[in-house]
């Protein structure tokens, strides 16, 4: 079945034990993360539990193609629910996923992260189509999905944000969720005491998509020397930030953003 939002939230509040696994898939790897992390934490806390937590890919499936079914079968040694996390997913395990959700019949969950599947692939069509499994598609947040999430951001740290300041940030942030909340967070950082955000904190301390363009065409023309050490600053410090991030989340390198 297809998860929109409201159904995602009511599953978070209440999880729907039919469900037994969910498809998280996207072009934002951020958000397919972020969300994933979510699903994995309605079974189990601590994602490092040895016991509790296992994780595969595609390539685990490669030697041992029943190893989704023997892994979620293993009664764990203290006791609890079981989670399984398969990252970087694709339809080669389809397969594996099918026999698992018409097969399996305990209480182990599993949640399935990818990247962005088109409408033909295998698995988000099992997914989507399947009464005992679900997909959430993860795209880049739209301008009030954006201002949200930073306005909340900012609310937990006690800041708050002038009206221009946020809609120039929703302007030049959003392709990536992971990169959008260590943007705010290095914004947060920036300003230190003070409690207002207003434009112009904004402007100098992210690493806007128009300086980003700009630095891509190495197109310097009309900025004076200053201006330029100020972008190139911007951009080192912005891609040390991105690795970081991504670091941090467990997110793939993503080579055409450095």
């Amino acid at each position: 079945m297809k998860f929109n939002q409201a159904l995602y939230r009511t599953f978070l509040a209440k999880p729907n034990p039919k469900i037994k696994a969910i498809l998280v898939y996207g072009p934002d790897e951020g958000a397919v993360h972020e969300t994933a992390l979510e699903l994995a934490k309605t079974v189990v806390n601590d994602l490092k539990d040895p016991f509790r937590v296992t994780s595969l890919t595609p390539a685990s499936f490669k030697n041992t193609p029943s190893i989704l079914l023997d892994e979620a079968s293993a009664i764990p040694l203290m006791g609890g629910r079981k989670l399984i996390l398969i990252n970087e997913a694709d339809n080669n395990i389809t397969n594996q996923i099918n026999d698992f959700i018409n097969l399996y019949n305990g209480d182990s969950f599993v949640v399935i992260s990818a990247g962005n599947l088109l409408k033909t692939s295998s698995l988000r069509k099992l997914a989507e189509s399947s009464e005992n499994m679900a997909a959430i598609s993860c795209y880049s947040d739209d301008n009030e999905t954006l201002k949200k999430l930073i306005t909340e951001q900012l609310k937990i740290n006690g800041k708050k944000i002038s009206l221009d300041a946020i809609n120039w940030l929703t302007e030049n942030l959003g392709a990536d969720r992971a990169i959008t909340r260590n943007e705010i967070s290095k914004l947060i950082t920036f300003i230190g005491d003070k409690t207002d955000i207003n434009l112009e904190d904004a402007e100098e301390r992210i690493f806007s998509l128009n300086e980003e363009k700009l630095f891509a065409r190495r197109d310097y023309e009309g900025l004076d020397d200053v201006q330029k050490e100020v972008l190139k600053r911007k951009r080192s410090e912005y891609a040390k930030d991105l690795r970081r991030s991504r670091n941090k989340f467990n997110l793939k390198d993503t080579k055409d953003l450095l």
